[in-house]
């Protein structure tokens, strides 16, 4: 009897130390299982995360887009209408920039366009939005602004591009003009703020 009792608890022990063995396996399995899960789910957000900057901003300099700027500009009209405030948009094109991209090449047309982007960043407020519109055009929102300081802000950006560019092949000379449109004398939406400061600047 304490023979067959013996190796019963032999067999016993056996299974035990299998199952604990199959159960340390399982959790294992399952806590790289998870870990892998995590980082897909790190990684895709990354992707995510990522595929919406390029969406949004502007490849070259890095600004907002034209669509992103659209977005942001219908929220400060939103926020401008409620509180009765009023907001600047100032449309700017950069003076002969085809002459310089035609003569010089588009690599030096591309770094005139990251140092413009660079000084017009550096002149402006915090609370001042500037995005590349595309082509050599780009545009600021003027947030809690008022009508007189917008006028004396567009020549102040002007002076802020007036000094050359050094860039790497040559010194580069140019200038920018720009047009104005104000929340809410000259639209109630975006698209009529932006439109009217294009026409603006064309005049």
């Amino acid at each position: 009897g304490q023979i067959q009792l013996a190796a019963s608890e032999q067999g016993l022990k056996k299974a035990n130390d299998e199952l604990e063995r199959r159960v340390w396996e399982r959790t294992v399995e399952l806590v790289e299982a998870n870990e892998n899960l995590q980082k897909g789910i790190v990684e895709r957000a990354k992707t995510q995360e990522k595929m919406e900057y390029i969406a949004y901003h502007d490849s070259m300099t890095g600004l907002p887009n034209r669509l992103l700027f659209s977005q942001l500009l219908s929220e400060a009209v939103y926020d401008a209408s409620r509180a009765g405030k009023m907001l600047a948009v100032l449309f700017l094109d950069i003076d002969s920039f085809k002459m310089i991209n035609d003569t010089m090449g588009h690599a030096v047309g591309d770094q005139l366009l990251q140092e413009v982007a660079e000084r017009l960043t550096n002149s402006l407020r915090r609370e001042d939005v500037v995005a590349r519109f595309g082509g050599d055009e780009f545009i600021i929102l003027s947030p809690d602004t008022k009508s007189n300081l917008a006028a004396h802000h567009a020549p102040e950006l002007i002076t802020v591009l007036h000094p050359p560019f050094e860039l790497e092949i040559e010194e580069v000379l140019t200038g920018a003009s720009i047009g104005i449109s104000l929340h809410p004398s000259d639209g109630d939406t975006a698209e009529e703020l932006i439109k009217n400061a294009d026409i603006a600047m064309y005049r």
